[in-house]
C-alpha cells in the first residue's frame, strides 16, 4: 500500500482516484471545487483541504490539472504544497500540459523531489476500466518505485527522461487528431437531424474512412443501417428521403445544380481541420531536456 495524493478530481482525475482507492492504497484527494470528492470518501479515500495537507507526508504525490497555470498554483500558490513535500517524494504530473510546462515545475520544485512527467493516452471510459496507456518520462528509480500504483490504471512505460512522455504525447495527439474531426463532424450531423448510419456512409467517402470504420465498429448501439445503391458514373453523391420506404436511399445528382453548394465539402472540412490540429501542435514544439 502506497500513500499517496491525489490533485484534481475532473471528470479523468475522478475515475483515476477511484481506481487506486480500490486498487488498496492510501489516497488522499484534493480538488478546488467539492462535488467530487463525496464518492471517493465513500470508498475510503480522505479529502482534505488545501493541497498542502493533501501532500503532507505522502510518498506519492499525482497530478491530473487541466493547465499549467493550475500546476503552478497548486504547488506554488496561496497554500502552496511544495515546501511540505519530504525529500523522498516522487511527483507524477499525469496530465497533458506540455513539454515548457514540465521544465519550469522541475526548476520550481526542490531538488530532492523527483518528477515523473506520466501524461495518459485514453479517455473516461478507459479510465474507468483500467485501460490507460501511460507514457512516463523521468528517472528511473521513481518509475519503479510506483510501478505497481501506475499499473492499477492498467498499462504505464518509461519512454526516456524527464520531457520524453510530454514530446510524445503531443505527437500522438496529432496521429488521433482525425478522430476529434470524425467526432466533430457526427455532434454536427446530429444537431442537423441528420441519421447516424447516413452520416457514416458519408464519412466512409472521405480520406477518414479507415478511421469512421473503427468509430462505427465501436459503437455498442448502431441505428438500423441503411441501404444504399451507388451511382458508378459520378462519385461526387447526394441523399434524399423516399417517401415510399423508410430507408435512405443513395442516388446520382442531377447534371446541373439549380443553386451554388454552400460551406465546405467533407474532404475540404476535414483535412482544414487536421491541418489546423497540426499547426497548433507544431506551435507547441519544444526540446526535450536530457
Amino acid at each position: 500500500m502506497t500513500k499517496l495524493a491525489f490533485i484534481g478530481l475532473g471528470r479523468m482525475g475522478s475515475v483515476m482516484a477511484g481506481r487506486l482507492v480500490e486498487a488498496g492504497h492510501d489516497v488522499a484527494v484534493w480538488n478546488r471545487t467539492s462535488e467530487h470528492r463525496p464518492p471517493l470518501v465513500e470508498m475510503g479515500a480522505r479529502a482534505v483541504a488545501t493541497p498542502a495537507k493533501a501532500v503532507a507526508d505522502r510518498e506519492l504525490v499525482i497530478t491530473m490539472l487541466s493547465t499549467p497555470a493550475a500546476v503552478r498554483e497548486m504547488f506554488l500558490g496561496p497554500d502552496d504544497a511544495a515546501p511540505v513535500l519530504r525529500p523522498s517524494t516522487v511527483v507524477a504530473k499525469m496530465s497533458t500540459i506540455g513539454c515548457t510546462a514540465v521544465r519550469e515545475l522541475r526548476a520550481e520544485l526542490p531538488n530532492e523531489v523527483a518528477l515523473l512527467d506520466a501524461p495518459v493516452l485514453g479517455s473516461t471510459p478507459q479510465a474507468a476500466a483500467g485501460q490507460l496507456h501511460i507514457f512516463v518520462g523521468g528517472p528511473e528509480a521513481g518509475f519503479d518505485v510506483y510501478r505497481d500504483v501506475f499499473e492499477a490504471l492498467d498499462a504505464p512505460s518509461r519512454v526516456g527522461p524527464l520531457g520524453t512522455a510530454a514530446a510524445l504525447k503531443l505527437a500522438v495527439n496529432i496521429a488521433i487528431a482525425p478522430n476529434t474531426v470524425i467526432n466533430d463532424a457526427l455532434a454536427l450531423a446530429d444537431r442537423l437531424d441528420l441519421g447516424q448510419n447516413t452520416t457514416f456512409e458519408a464519412l466512409a467517402l472521405t480520406p477518414l474512412a479507415a478511421s469512421v470504420g473503427r468509430i462505427r465498429k465501436g459503437l455498442s448501439a448502431a441505428p438500423t443501417p441503411t441501404t444504399c445503391a451507388s451511382a458508378p458514373q459520378r462519385k461526387t453523391w447526394t441523399s434524399h428521403r423516399s417517401k415510399a420506404a423508410s430507408r435512405t436511399v443513395w442516388s446520382s445528382p442531377p447534371a446541373r445544380r439549380s443553386r451554388p453548394r454552400r460551406g465546405r465539402p467533407v474532404r475540404q472540412e476535414a483535412e482544414r481541420r487536421t491541418s489546423s490540429t497540426s499547426a497548433r501542435h507544431e506551435r507547441q514544439r519544444c526540446e526535450v531536456r536530457a
